[in-house]
Protein backbone atom coordinates (compact mmCIF):
# COMPACT_ATOMS: atom_id res chain seq x y z
CA UNK A 1 0.00 0.00 0.00
CA UNK A 2 1.16 3.54 -0.67
CA UNK A 3 0.24 7.24 -0.63
CA UNK A 4 0.59 10.34 -2.80
CA UNK A 5 0.88 13.90 -1.42
CA UNK A 6 0.72 16.84 -3.83
CA UNK A 7 0.29 19.81 -1.46
CA UNK A 8 3.50 20.66 0.41
CA UNK A 9 5.37 23.83 1.33
CA UNK A 10 9.16 23.93 1.67
CA UNK A 11 11.41 26.90 2.51
CA UNK A 12 11.00 28.48 -0.90
CA UNK A 13 7.80 29.92 0.62
CA UNK A 14 6.57 29.52 4.22
CA UNK A 15 7.74 25.96 4.83
CA UNK A 16 10.29 25.21 7.51
CA UNK A 17 12.79 23.00 5.68
CA UNK A 18 14.69 22.40 2.48
CA UNK A 19 12.92 20.24 -0.14
CA UNK A 20 15.19 17.26 0.53
CA UNK A 21 13.72 16.89 4.04
CA UNK A 22 10.27 16.32 2.52
CA UNK A 23 11.64 13.76 0.07
CA UNK A 24 13.33 11.82 2.88
CA UNK A 25 10.13 11.89 4.95
CA UNK A 26 8.11 10.69 1.96
CA UNK A 27 10.41 7.73 1.44
CA UNK A 28 10.00 6.78 5.11
CA UNK A 29 6.18 6.90 4.91
CA UNK A 30 5.33 4.80 1.87
CA UNK A 31 4.68 7.92 -0.22
CA UNK A 32 5.24 7.07 -3.88
CA UNK A 33 4.53 10.52 -5.37
CA UNK A 34 5.43 13.84 -3.75
CA UNK A 35 4.38 17.19 -5.17
CA UNK A 36 5.88 20.52 -4.12
CA UNK A 37 3.40 23.41 -4.28
CA UNK A 38 5.06 26.58 -3.02
CA UNK A 39 2.86 29.67 -2.78
CA UNK A 40 3.11 31.55 -6.07
CA UNK A 41 4.16 35.22 -6.00
CA UNK A 42 1.53 37.87 -5.33
CA UNK A 43 1.51 41.40 -6.78
CA UNK A 44 2.04 42.86 -3.28
CA UNK A 45 4.27 41.93 -0.31
CA UNK A 46 3.37 38.61 1.32
CA UNK A 47 6.08 36.93 3.41
CA UNK A 48 4.58 33.46 2.97
CA UNK A 49 4.93 33.46 -0.83
CA UNK A 50 7.83 33.12 -3.21
CA UNK A 51 9.03 36.74 -3.20
CA UNK A 52 7.68 38.85 -6.05
CA UNK A 53 10.66 41.19 -5.68
CA UNK A 54 12.86 38.21 -6.57
CA UNK A 55 10.65 36.99 -9.42
CA UNK A 56 11.51 35.33 -11.72
CA UNK A 57 14.89 34.27 -10.32
CA UNK A 58 13.54 32.65 -7.13
CA UNK A 59 10.77 30.74 -8.83
CA UNK A 60 13.26 29.43 -11.37
CA UNK A 61 15.59 28.29 -8.58
CA UNK A 62 12.59 26.57 -7.02
CA UNK A 63 11.74 24.82 -10.25
CA UNK A 64 15.39 23.86 -10.88
CA UNK A 65 15.87 22.36 -7.41
CA UNK A 66 12.69 20.29 -7.55
CA UNK A 67 13.45 19.13 -11.09
CA UNK A 68 16.86 18.00 -9.84
CA UNK A 69 15.21 15.95 -7.09
CA UNK A 70 12.87 14.51 -9.69
CA UNK A 71 15.87 13.18 -11.63
CA UNK A 72 17.84 11.96 -8.60
CA UNK A 73 14.94 10.00 -7.09
CA UNK A 74 13.40 8.65 -10.28
CA UNK A 75 12.60 5.00 -9.73
CA UNK A 76 12.23 5.47 -5.96
CA UNK A 77 9.84 8.41 -5.71
CA UNK A 78 7.87 10.41 -8.28
CA UNK A 79 8.57 14.09 -7.60
CA UNK A 80 6.46 16.87 -9.14
CA UNK A 81 6.86 20.64 -9.19
CA UNK A 82 3.63 22.58 -8.80
CA UNK A 83 2.39 25.87 -7.35
CA UNK A 84 -0.38 26.96 -5.02
CA UNK A 85 -1.80 30.05 -6.70
CA UNK A 86 -4.16 32.50 -5.03
CA UNK A 87 -7.28 33.77 -6.70
CA UNK A 88 -7.75 37.52 -6.27
CA UNK A 89 -10.06 38.89 -8.98
CA UNK A 90 -8.31 41.38 -11.23
CA UNK A 91 -4.89 40.68 -9.70
CA UNK A 92 -3.85 37.03 -9.87
CA UNK A 93 -5.22 33.54 -10.46
CA UNK A 94 -4.25 29.96 -11.29
CA UNK A 95 -4.91 30.55 -15.01
CA UNK A 96 -2.20 33.21 -15.29
CA UNK A 97 0.18 32.34 -18.12
CA UNK A 98 3.20 32.76 -15.84
CA UNK A 99 2.21 29.57 -13.99
CA UNK A 100 1.16 27.43 -16.94
CA UNK A 101 4.43 25.51 -17.38
CA UNK A 102 4.42 23.85 -13.95
CA UNK A 103 3.34 20.22 -13.54
CA UNK A 104 0.09 21.29 -11.88
CA UNK A 105 -1.57 24.23 -10.12
CA UNK A 106 -3.49 24.23 -6.85
CA UNK A 107 -5.97 27.09 -6.69
CA UNK A 108 -6.67 28.73 -3.34
CA UNK A 109 -8.73 31.53 -1.82
CA UNK A 110 -7.00 33.17 1.14
CA UNK A 111 -8.12 36.75 0.42
CA UNK A 112 -11.74 37.88 0.70
CA UNK A 113 -12.73 41.53 0.33
CA UNK A 114 -10.50 44.55 0.83
CA UNK A 115 -9.35 46.62 3.76
CA UNK A 116 -10.21 50.30 4.15
CA UNK A 117 -6.86 50.99 2.49
CA UNK A 118 -7.98 49.05 -0.56
CA UNK A 119 -5.66 46.08 -0.01
CA UNK A 120 -6.85 42.46 -0.28
CA UNK A 121 -7.70 41.08 3.17
CA UNK A 122 -6.11 37.76 4.13
CA UNK A 123 -8.86 35.84 5.86
CA UNK A 124 -6.72 33.08 7.45
CA UNK A 125 -3.72 35.03 8.73
CA UNK A 126 -4.26 34.84 12.52
CA UNK A 127 -7.29 34.41 14.82
CA UNK A 128 -6.92 38.04 15.85
CA UNK A 129 -6.82 39.36 12.29
CA UNK A 130 -9.81 37.17 11.36
CA UNK A 131 -11.89 38.67 14.17
CA UNK A 132 -10.73 42.19 13.34
CA UNK A 133 -11.53 41.78 9.63
CA UNK A 134 -14.91 40.23 10.38
CA UNK A 135 -15.84 43.28 12.47
CA UNK A 136 -14.26 46.00 10.32
CA UNK A 137 -15.05 44.70 6.83
CA UNK A 138 -18.23 42.70 7.41
CA UNK A 139 -19.80 44.45 10.39
CA UNK A 140 -19.51 41.27 12.43
CA UNK A 141 -21.81 39.41 10.04
CA UNK A 142 -20.20 35.98 9.64
CA UNK A 143 -22.83 34.90 7.11
CA UNK A 144 -21.78 37.69 4.73
CA UNK A 145 -18.12 36.72 5.09
CA UNK A 146 -18.83 33.03 4.50
CA UNK A 147 -20.95 33.91 1.46
CA UNK A 148 -18.12 36.03 0.02
CA UNK A 149 -15.63 33.21 0.60
CA UNK A 150 -17.65 30.46 -1.08
CA UNK A 151 -18.60 32.77 -3.93
CA UNK A 152 -14.91 33.51 -4.58
CA UNK A 153 -14.08 29.80 -4.40
CA UNK A 154 -16.73 28.97 -6.98
CA UNK A 155 -15.59 31.79 -9.25
CA UNK A 156 -12.02 30.53 -9.08
CA UNK A 157 -13.01 26.97 -9.98
CA UNK A 158 -15.23 28.08 -12.86
CA UNK A 159 -13.09 30.86 -14.34
CA UNK A 160 -9.54 29.71 -13.58
CA UNK A 161 -9.82 25.89 -13.70
CA UNK A 162 -6.90 24.91 -11.44
CA UNK A 163 -6.07 21.22 -11.30
CA UNK A 164 -6.94 21.07 -7.58
CA UNK A 165 -9.12 23.38 -5.47
CA UNK A 166 -7.38 23.78 -2.11
CA UNK A 167 -8.86 23.40 1.40
CA UNK A 168 -12.48 23.85 0.32
CA UNK A 169 -13.91 25.11 3.63
CA UNK A 170 -10.90 27.06 4.91
CA UNK A 171 -13.36 29.61 6.31
CA UNK A 172 -13.85 27.25 9.28
CA UNK A 173 -10.17 27.46 10.30
CA UNK A 174 -10.80 29.58 13.40
CA UNK A 175 -14.28 28.21 14.13
CA UNK A 176 -13.30 25.66 16.79
CA UNK A 177 -16.25 24.88 19.03
CA UNK A 178 -18.61 26.69 16.66
CA UNK A 179 -17.25 30.06 17.77
CA UNK A 180 -18.58 31.91 14.72
CA UNK A 181 -21.11 29.59 13.08
CA UNK A 182 -22.70 26.16 13.21
CA UNK A 183 -21.92 24.02 10.15
CA UNK A 184 -25.31 22.38 10.59
CA UNK A 185 -27.19 25.62 9.95
CA UNK A 186 -29.20 25.65 6.74
CA UNK A 187 -27.65 28.87 5.42
CA UNK A 188 -24.10 27.54 5.83
CA UNK A 189 -24.85 24.20 4.20
CA UNK A 190 -26.62 25.92 1.34
CA UNK A 191 -23.63 28.17 0.58
CA UNK A 192 -21.15 25.30 0.81
CA UNK A 193 -23.21 23.01 -1.39
CA UNK A 194 -23.73 25.74 -3.99
CA UNK A 195 -19.94 26.13 -4.23
CA UNK A 196 -19.55 22.35 -4.50
CA UNK A 197 -21.94 22.27 -7.44
CA UNK A 198 -19.85 24.90 -9.24
CA UNK A 199 -16.68 22.89 -8.58
CA UNK A 200 -18.40 19.80 -9.98
CA UNK A 201 -19.40 21.63 -13.17
CA UNK A 202 -15.88 23.04 -13.57
CA UNK A 203 -14.26 19.61 -13.70
CA UNK A 204 -11.69 20.55 -11.04
CA UNK A 205 -10.52 18.16 -8.36
CA UNK A 206 -10.86 18.77 -4.65
CA UNK A 207 -8.38 17.68 -2.02
CA UNK A 208 -9.01 16.16 1.37
CA UNK A 209 -6.53 18.36 3.22
CA UNK A 210 -5.16 17.43 6.66
CA UNK A 211 -3.15 20.63 7.18
CA UNK A 212 -5.51 22.20 9.72
CA UNK A 213 -5.26 19.05 11.81
CA UNK A 214 -1.45 19.00 11.65
CA UNK A 215 -1.20 22.58 12.86
CA UNK A 216 -3.84 22.23 15.56
CA UNK A 217 -6.50 24.52 14.08
CA UNK A 218 -9.10 21.86 13.32
CA UNK A 219 -10.09 18.40 14.53
CA UNK A 220 -11.04 17.25 11.04
CA UNK A 221 -9.84 17.77 7.47
CA UNK A 222 -10.93 20.25 4.82
CA UNK A 223 -13.62 19.69 3.66
CA UNK A 224 -15.59 18.50 6.68
CA UNK A 225 -16.71 14.86 6.52
CA UNK A 226 -20.38 15.79 6.08
CA UNK A 227 -19.47 17.49 2.79
CA UNK A 228 -17.70 14.45 1.35
CA UNK A 229 -20.85 12.50 0.65
CA UNK A 230 -22.10 15.48 -1.38
CA UNK A 231 -18.75 15.57 -3.21
CA UNK A 232 -19.19 11.90 -4.02
CA UNK A 233 -22.78 12.37 -5.17
CA UNK A 234 -21.65 15.20 -7.46
CA UNK A 235 -18.83 13.10 -8.92
CA UNK A 236 -16.04 15.42 -7.79
CA UNK A 237 -12.65 13.67 -8.05
CA UNK A 238 -10.43 13.84 -4.99
CA UNK A 239 -6.78 13.89 -3.98
CA UNK A 240 -5.45 13.34 -0.46
CA UNK A 241 -2.98 16.05 0.61
CA UNK A 242 -1.21 17.13 3.78
CA UNK A 243 -0.59 20.84 3.05
CA UNK A 244 2.48 20.23 5.19
CA UNK A 245 5.02 22.92 6.11
CA UNK A 246 7.68 20.58 7.50
CA UNK A 247 8.93 17.15 6.60
CA UNK A 248 7.50 15.58 9.74
CA UNK A 249 3.97 16.28 8.48
CA UNK A 250 4.22 14.67 5.04
CA UNK A 251 1.18 12.34 4.70
CA UNK A 252 -0.12 13.56 8.07
CA UNK A 253 -3.09 11.50 9.35
CA UNK A 254 -3.59 9.92 5.93
CA UNK A 255 -4.96 6.63 7.28
CA UNK A 256 -7.62 8.47 9.27
CA UNK A 257 -8.43 10.69 6.28
CA UNK A 258 -8.62 7.68 3.95
CA UNK A 259 -11.14 6.10 6.31
CA UNK A 260 -13.25 9.25 6.11
CA UNK A 261 -13.08 9.20 2.31
CA UNK A 262 -13.94 5.51 2.13
CA UNK A 263 -16.84 6.07 4.50
CA UNK A 264 -18.20 8.71 2.14
CA UNK A 265 -18.13 6.21 -0.71
CA UNK A 266 -14.87 7.08 -2.41
CA UNK A 267 -12.92 4.14 -3.83
CA UNK A 268 -10.51 6.12 -6.04
CA UNK A 269 -8.02 8.94 -5.60
CA UNK A 270 -6.55 10.99 -8.43
CA UNK A 271 -2.85 10.44 -9.11
CA UNK A 272 -0.51 12.28 -11.47
CA UNK A 273 1.52 10.41 -14.08
CA UNK A 274 3.22 11.02 -17.42
CA UNK A 275 -0.12 11.15 -19.19
CA UNK A 276 -1.80 13.42 -16.66
CA UNK A 277 -4.25 12.81 -13.84
CA UNK A 278 -5.97 9.46 -13.56
CA UNK A 279 -8.13 7.67 -10.96
CA UNK A 280 -6.38 5.03 -8.83
CA UNK A 281 -8.13 2.64 -6.50
CA UNK A 282 -7.56 2.91 -2.76
CA UNK A 283 -8.87 1.63 0.54
CA UNK A 284 -8.34 2.62 4.16
CA UNK A 285 -4.74 1.36 4.03
CA UNK A 286 -3.68 3.39 1.00
CA UNK A 287 -3.53 3.27 -2.79
CA UNK A 288 -3.98 -0.07 -4.50
CA UNK A 289 -1.04 0.06 -6.91
CA UNK A 290 0.22 -2.72 -9.12
CA UNK A 291 3.74 -1.32 -8.77
CA UNK A 292 5.55 0.54 -6.02
CA UNK A 293 5.36 4.01 -7.55
CA UNK A 294 3.36 6.38 -9.72
CA UNK A 295 5.45 6.96 -12.82
CA UNK A 296 6.89 10.43 -13.31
Amino acid sequence: MAWTDYHTHCDFCDGAERPLAYVEAALDREVVALGFSSHAPLPFPAPWCIGRGQWPSTIERYRTEIESLKRVYRGRLSVWVGLEVDYIPGLVGPADAAFASFDYRIGAVHFVGRTREGLPWQMDDTPQSFEHGLEELYGGDIRTLVEAYFRALGEMAWLERPDIVAHFDLVKKYNAGGRYFDEGETWYRSLAEEALRVVARSGCMLELNTGGMARGWTDEPYPSPWLLSRCRDLGIPMTLDSDCHRGADVAFAFREAASVLAGAGYAELMTLGREGWRPTGFDRRGLCLGSTRVAA
